[in-house]
């Protein structure tokens, strides 16, 4: 069994990609500089555009249907071995992340997981409406989802997960003085997670870091500390525990008045 938070597997990419006019260039120079038996490796992989035997596959299809987003300042994407070979899941009990720092592209199990159940994070934003995430499957990956958010008898709920959608937008637009407001979103937002099976971590993070830093500007600090005790958790089990993010919340947690939006509310 695997427990949530663990580190399910680590690689470093064999090719990375940044959103550029000549990022075709580079995928090339990239895989030529490989040793031979990565350059099979990475032609081994899918290639959606090729016919079924697979003889006339190209790296351009190769990457596009294998690639991994990434949030990062320096790269946009990355190709792995092994990484790019995880299946898609709308309710993934696992979560990718990059990490500039170690340069590797990491798998986190987001929720507890028995002994043979297969390991799939989400291709795509888990917020999009069912029929938003089957064109893309069907486009760029050349296959159709038929894990449980998207089955006919499934309880999954477009206008929920197009109001997650809205509340991280929301989020994602800063801080607010409301601090009741702040907490109903996030509140919100866990309950929607909770609806739809998401046990997403990095979701959650945000939802529980959102709320705290509110009722730190509304100078509400009792009631912020249980939400970053909440926010170190989640950003523990989908980044581990020496992350500099992790390391940064465990201080707040620890001292919440250090934090800048105290700081703001005292002036």
């Amino acid at each position: 069994d695997i427990s949530c938070g663990e580190l399910v597997a680590a690689e470093r990419p064999l090719i990375t990609y940044r959103d550029v006019p000549s990022w075709r260039e580079s995928v090339q120079a990239q895989f030529d500089a490989l040793s031979a038996e990565d350059q099979a490796a990475v032609m081994s992989l899918h290639d959606v555009t090729a016919s079924p035997e697979g003889d006339d596959k190209k790296l351009e299809g190769v990457f596009d249907t294998n690639s991994i987003g990434c949030v990062s300042s320096s790269y946009d994407g990355v190709l792995c071995g092994t990484l790019s070979r995880f299946n898609h899941s709308c309710v993934p009990n696992c979560e990718q992340f990059w990490d500039d720092e170690l340069f590797r592209e990491k798998i986190f199990a987001s929720e507890d997981i028995k002994k043979g159940d297969e390991l799939c994070f989400s291709y795509v934003e888990p917020f999009l409406r069912r029929e938003d995430r089957a064109e893309i499957f069907a486009k760029r990956y050349d296959f159709s989802c038929d894990c449980p958010a998207c089955t006919a008898a499934s309880s999954s709920d477009d206008g929920r997960r197009e109001r997650l959608g809205e509340i991280v937008n929301t989020l994602g637009r800063g801080v607010s003085a409301d601090a009741d407001q702040a907490v109903a979103l996030s509140t919100e937002m866990l309950e929607i997670c909770d609806a739809e099976g998401l046990a997403l971590q990095g979701f959650r993070a945000q939802a529980c870091y959102h709320a705290f830093q509110c009722l730190l500007l509304a100078g509400r600090t009792k009631d912020a500390e249980p939400w970053i005790q909440r926010a170190c958790g989640h950003i523990e089990n989908c980044r581990g525990k020496d992350h500099p993010d992790a390391v940064a919340l465990r201080g707040f947690a620890e001292d919440p008045a250090s934090h800048p939006a105290a700081q703001r509310s005292e002036e």
